[in-house]
């Protein structure tokens, strides 16, 4: 009897304890990022993006397919995308954040590919079209580069442009300029 009686004492307080931890960690939704927030969305989408690209200024150009699929995460406080390089030879697939600061009004990003490398760059529009990217670049070698791209959207934000640059010697130096369009419909 003494046993039973401590096993339902036993028994209720933890019922009673289980309670009280799960009153404490109910939560309740999460406050929606606002229109400030709404920066993002030029990232967002599927784009596809061509052209011919280069990797140094000493290395061949090579056709570059690189396809851009996003969206808004995080009750759009940070956009989520998913890259795609492909080339002839090789296929490079990478992940990326990215947050924005609407006190300093820039992107600030981490991005991460299947090859080791990594990236963390701050990107701020300079006018309602145009967006410069700064881009800290390293590798699994332990080398590592500054590029620079320079977003140009259309009017319609359903195409742009993109210029890489890389700095060498104290001075920006295109390595390439390509072309792409968002596709609305997948």
């Amino acid at each position: 009897m003494k046993k039973s009686l401590l096993i339902l004492v036993i028994a209720g307080f933890l019922v009673i304890g289980l309670s009280e931890v799960q009153a404490q960690t109910t939560q309740t939704e999460s406050p929606k990022a606002g229109s400030e927030y709404n920066v993002l969305d030029a990232f967002s989408g599927i784009w596809t993006i061509q052209g011919e690209a280069r990797d140094s200024l000493s290395a061949p150009y090579y056709h570059l397919d690189w396809t851009m699929k996003s969206k808004k995460i995080l009750n759009g406080y940070a956009i989520e995308i998913f890259h795609q390089w492909k080339t002839k030879d090789y296929t490079l697939n990478g992940v990326e954040i990215t947050g924005y600061d609407p006190n300093k009004k820039e992107c600030i990003t981490h991005i991460f590919w299947d090859d080791g490398s990594w990236g963390n760059s701050t990107a701020v529009f300079t006018d309602k079209r145009i967006c410069i990217e700064n881009v800290n670049f390293y590798y699994p070698n332990g080398k590592s580069d500054i590029w620079r791209y320079t977003w140009n959207y259309s009017d319609d934000w359903m195409s742009r442009t993109v210029k890489c640059e890389t700095l060498k010697d104290a001075k920006w130096v295109t390595l390439w300029e390509l072309k792409g369009t968002k596709d609305n419909n997948k």
